[in-house]
Order: structure tokens, then C-alpha cells, then sequence
């Protein structure tokens, strides 16, 4: 231990003081590394510390060879956590505090203009936010105590990456955006127009401009929630290459009547000179069949992009981010424009739209209308089959080979039972599965259930 004690460069910090997991780490104390630290613009900031060969390292090779692949520029590299191999869990709210005034230091020694957050741990020590998937990409304004501005931006952990390669693209794409922004300063995005349809004269404007344009028209929906049979929509948003325009529905704010916007939205999505895009279809459309509006022609940029890389995320906000990281608004419209050329490239845009496109409106109206259901017959059908399971379940337990402590639910247990156990009920598996493992589907079981009810009824004449 005295060894290993005399690799730390540096003694226990006051500041943390109180901070459990140093009493769960010999030896107990961090690494300062911000004392050393030189001033960059990019800082890539990893979970804790690793102890290898010796030294302290934010990185394992492996990690920061990954980096340096994407990233080649001046970078400083530190950790959120200044204790070695600390997990997520044992950094508890009050051991968060106190080692956030290290990395309040890190920052302000290194003066970044733009961070990157590698990992769920880091991502919370710096932003007090957890849910790597859904934050990773997103920028966010970060002031240190000392006044320091600077860009966070959360990304996977390379270690992640490289654990599971399908997310190398959105990691390389996250920093490159990033950069591209931050450091490079290049930001095109251009204003778009919108127009609020608030009178008779802007709404019959808004069907006119929408009704004769020949080239694709997106829609989106704001709504009161999720349930189409229950809630409403609030908003209505048509977008052209040129501009949106927005009407208000079941709004508090609208000032328009009611049967009017309606027949204007119907007029809008029936017309056959264009094609509506939306994103997740099925959702605005059910919505529309809740008004009786029919939609003409519907395009669902979620199931093309399936056809463009099937394990990439396919929210809105993750494509917007990952084809058009400059904008400010997530634009349906551009993201299908993009879409359908690399779908057509590809030769399978005759599929989507001959056979897709309009099962949109099928599975949406299946969905909507869905099936006449006797609740009450229900009921007793899943009581009957629910009282049978318990039953079938008490045959079991009434051998000593079987323990409270298996789950009846699970193959495994099953088998481990029925068939391999030593000390189960070493029965000959009837069927195998097509892998060769012994069967435990219901056929099979209802073959050895008579065998069960035999050995059960042979027990109970023995005790008697």
C-alpha cells in the first residue's frame, strides 16, 4: 500500500473532505490534475480517472485512439471524477457536490470554449442531467462560479463505442457537428418564414398557397396528449420550401371558427397535387380520423430512413440533429427531400411508395378503429386462465425438487427442473427445440403433465 501511495503526486485535497468514496479507495484522496492542465479551446471530459502501468489517465489507449480518429486538433482531456475507477453509483448527490469543485477548477484552468461530456457520469456531474441517449449532441450553455462560459456538449463514452460499434456514426457525427459550430464558427442556418393564419382572409390564403404547390408539403401536429380517442389537436403546421404556416385548432388561443379550420385542414390534406411528409405518420394521421379529415398521399420519413441505415435512432430530434446540426428548427420537409434522393439512389423508393405510403392509411385506420372487444368476457377468460396457472404451478411445487426460489415463468428454470438438474425431477425431454435444447413449449408440457399428475397421485398412496 505505501508503494501504491507514492504514485499519487499529490495529497488528500481539503475540499473533499466528507466525500464517501474516498473512504471506499486506498489510497484516500483524487487526482488534481487541473494543476498541470493547459489552457485549450475543446476539452474532452471522461468519467473517472483509470490507474494503469503506473499513471493516471482520463482515457484508456484504446478510448483516446478513438478520439484522435475523429478529432485530431489541440484537445485537453481530464476527468469528472477525480477519484480512480469511481462507478455512476457511488457517486451519491452530496460526493457530487464536493468533487464538483474540482471540476469547477478543471474548467477554469483549462478555459474551454467547447466541452464534450463523454458518458452519463460526466454528462451529470456538469449538467446535473442523466439519459445519455436522449441528451447526446445537444448543446448547452455552461457558466462556471468563476464566470467561465462555455459549450457542453454530451456524447457516448468512446469505451461505449467501442463496445458496440453501431454507435460509432453518432459519436463521430456529435463531436464533427460540434466542432464544426462551436470552434469553426460555422453556422448557415437561415430564419424561416412562418405565418400565423389568425382570420378568414390568412386561413383561405393558407389552403390556396398549400392546395396548388406541386411539390411536397410537411405537416405536424401539436396535440393535448397522445391518446387520439381522448385528446385534441391544438395546432396545425404546413411547411413548404418557402415557408410554415400555423392554424389553431382546440386552442385557447384560436380566433378562428372551429368548422372553418376543419374544412380548411380537409381541403389542405385531400388535395392530390402534392405529397403530405410527417414523421411517425400514424400518429397525425389517427388524429385526422378523429376530425373525419382523410389524407391524400401521406409519407413517413421514420419508415424511409429505416431503409437508409435500419439501426440508427429514428426520433425526429436525432435525425434533425444528425442531417442538419446548423438549424435551429427540426424541418420534416428537408429531412424527406434528403431521404428520397438516397432512397432513390438506392432503388427502393418505388417499394416504399407503391406499397408503404399507402398501408400508412390502412394501419392507421386499423389502429383507430381497432376491434369490438367483450371486456366482461375477457375478464373471465384471463380469471380462468390465471386460476389454471396457479393451479398447474401447485402440481409443481408439490415436489421437493422444486424450490420457491425457481421462476415457473422462465425456460430456463423450466428445464433445469424438468429435465438437467441432479437434483430435479430428471424427466426424459419428449421434444427438443431446433437448437437441441430439451422443450419446454406448451405441447411438450401438456405431455408431461399427465406424467406429473401420474407421480403426484404414486406419492400420495405412498404417504398413505
Amino acid at each position: 500500500m505505501d508503494a501504491l501511495n507514492n504514485l499519487y503526486s499529490k495529497s488528500c485535497d481539503p475540499a473533499c473532505e466528507g466525500c464517501t468514496v474516498l473512504k471506499q479507495n486506498k489510497p484516500e484522496h483524487g487526482v488534481r490534475d487541473y494543476d498541470d492542465l493547459k489552457e485549450a479551446e475543446v476539452l474532452f471530459l471522461a468519467d473517472s480517472f483509470k490507474f494503469s502501468r503506473g499513471s493516471f489517465a482520463s482515457f484508456a489507449p484504446n478510448e483516446l485512439a478513438l478520439i484522435r480518429e475523429i478529432y485530431s486538433g489541440k484537445a485537453a482531456l481530464s476527468s469528472s471524477v477525480k477519484c480512480p475507477g469511481v462507478k455512476e453509483a457511488d457517486m451519491t448527490p452530496a460526493n457530487m457536490k464536493i468533487c464538483r469543485t474540482h471540476l469547477q477548477n478543471t474548467l477554469d484552468t483549462v478555459k474551454p470554449k467547447l466541452v464534450f461530456a463523454c458518458g452519463n457520469l460526466a454528462m451529470k456531474m456538469l449538467l446535473k442531467r442523466s439519459g445519455i441517449t436522449n441528451k447526446r449532441g445537444r448543446m448547452f450553455e455552461y457558466v462556471t462560479e468563476a464566470g467561465h462560459e462555455c459549450i457542453v456538449v454530451p456524447i457516448y463514452h468512446p469505451y461505449m463505442v467501442i463496445m458496440e460499434p453501431r454507435h460509432r456514426y453518432l459519436f463521430e457525427v456529435d463531436i464533427k457537428n460540434a466542432i464544426d459550430k462551436v470552434i469553426e464558427g460555422n453556422t448557415s442556418a437561415k430564419p424561416l418564414e412562418y405565418t400565423l393564419a389568425t382570420t378568414e382572409d390568412e386561413l383561405s390564403q393558407m389552403v390556396k398557397e398549400l392546395c396548388t404547390l406541386k411539390t411536397p408539403v410537411a405537416c405536424d401536429l401539436e396535440t393535448t396528449g397522445l391518446n387520439f380517442l381522448r385528446d385534441k389537436i391544438l395546432t396545425a403546421a404546413f411547411t413548404s420550401h418557402e415557408k410554415t404556416w400555423v392554424v389553431a385548432l382546440d386552442h385557447k388561443e384560436g380566433t378562428l371558427d372551429r368548422d372553418k379550420v376543419i374544412s380548411a385542414l380537409r381541403k389542405i390534406l385531400s388535395n392530390t397535387n402534392n405529397v403530405k411528409v410527417f414523421h411517425n405518420a400514424k400518429f397525425d394521421l389517427k388524429f385526422f380520423h378523429s376530425y373525419n379529415i382523410d389524407v391524400h398521399h401521406p409519407v413517413d420519413t421514420k419508415i424511409m430512413h429505416h431503409f437508409v441505415d435500419e439501426n440508427l435512432p429514428k426520433s425526429l430530434m436525432d435525425l434533425v440533429r444528425l442531417y442538419f446540426p446548423e438549424e435551429l428548427s427540426y424541418f420534416t420537409l428537408k429531412l424527406y427531400d434528403l431521404i428520397h434522393d438516397e432512397l432513390l439512389s438506392k432503388e427502393v423508393l418505388p417499394l416504399i411508395e407503391s406499397i408503404l405510403d399507402p398501408a400508412l392509411v390502412v394501419f392507421s385506420d386499423m389502429e383507430f378503429e381497432g376491434l369490438d372487444v367483450d371486456l366482461g368476457a375477457l375478464n373471465k377468460v384471463g380469471r380462468t386462465l390465471n386460476n389454471s396457472n396457479i393451479n398447474n404451478e401447485d402440481y409443481l411445487y408439490g415436489f421437493s425438487e422444486v424450490s420457491t426460489e425457481h421462476n415457473l415463468s422462465s425456460n430456463n428454470d423450466l428445464i433445469d427442473i424438468l429435465y438437467t438438474n441432479e437434483n430435479g425431477l430428471k424427466m426424459y425431454p419428449p421434444d427438443k427445440t431446433p437448437k437441441g435444447k430439451p422443450s419446454v413449449s406448451a405441447p411438450t408440457l401438456k405431455l408431461l403433465l399427465e406424467l406429473v399428475n401420474e407421480e403426484l397421485e404414486n406419492r400420495g398412496k405412498m404417504d398413505k
